[in-house]
């Protein structure tokens, strides 16, 4: 939490008078997902935007507490299981507010990566896949949660847009780490700072998404490139059948959890 406190501080130095809280969760513990949700439920009524904003990407492979890869996990379940947590303040927040209220997933173009046949049910884990393939079947995933939950919950009748972000390549510690698996440190390092976009950057197509007033209802389930831009994801980041089936998937799991 020092480091939390650390990015309090140096927002404060500039925005002296913002309201920044910090709220601890681990995306790969359900129970500390619950635990999260039901301490901003206790402090908030509403919720106008959540971006799930979390990732990782060069994590061995490794099981959770709760029995999926880290990867997994972190990148999509615990924010699936945090957003369905959450959705009573969201849906609150949409019924009083007279602006939009805005579901924000972090995906990525390596999306591309994920496994042909798409989400595999049947290998949920992938022990024996590469961490790039395991970090594009979760960034898949991702997408899919944006179109199950533009379908169920977004649109102007509901007052809710829900969009997906690649945020481009961004130089932070987890496309270095990406690189690292691929090419000499030294190479990889040159590459980020010559190539990539630098981190203050990084958040600006994510911050479109969450809080632009160019964002129309008929965006609901749009897939945003930097800055701005509507993408064009994979057949199966579009594949309606197959993002109801990963929902359905999901919440049968969450539910065998007790959530």
């Amino acid at each position: 939490m020092d480091r939390v406190q650390a990015t309090i501080d140096e927002i404060k130095i500039t925005l002296p008078q913002a309201n920044v809280h910090a709220l601890q969760l681990d995306l790969c513990d359900f129970a500390s997902v619950k635990a999260a949700a039901e301490k901003f439920q206790s402090i908030e009524t509403e919720l106008h935007i959540l971006l799930n904003n979390a990732g990782v990407a060069t994590l061995p492979y490794s099981l959770t507490v709760d029995g999926y890869d880290a990867q997994w996990s972190a990148n999509y379940m615990g924010h699936h299981l945090f957003t369905k947590l959450l959705m009573p303040t969201i849906l609150r927040a949409a019924g009083t507010s007279k602006d939009q209220v805005r579901i924000v997933n972090l995906s990525s173009d390596l999306h591309l990566m994920a496994p042909k046949e798409g989400i595999l049910f049947d290998n949920i884990n992938q022990p024996d896949s590469g961490l790039i393939t395991r970090y594009g079947h979760a960034k898949l995933a991702n997408l899919l949660h944006t179109k199950a939950l533009a379908k169920r919950y977004g649109g102007s009748g509901k007052n809710i847009v829900v969009a997906a972000v690649h945020p481009g390549v961004v130089q932070t510690d987890l496309s270095a780490g990406m690189f690292s698996t691929m090419l000499p440190e030294s190479i990889a390092k040159c590459i980020s700072k010559v190539f990539l976009t630098p981190a203050e950057q990084g958040c600006w197509c994510s911050l479109y998404a969450a809080a632009s007033s160019d964002v129309t209802f008929e965006q609901n389930g749009v897939y945003f490139v930097p800055v701005g831009k509507t993408g064009k994801p994979s057949a199966n980041g579009v594949d309606e059948a197959l993002a109801d089936k990963l929902w359905t998937w999901t919440e049968a799991q969450l539910a065998l959890k007790g959530y």
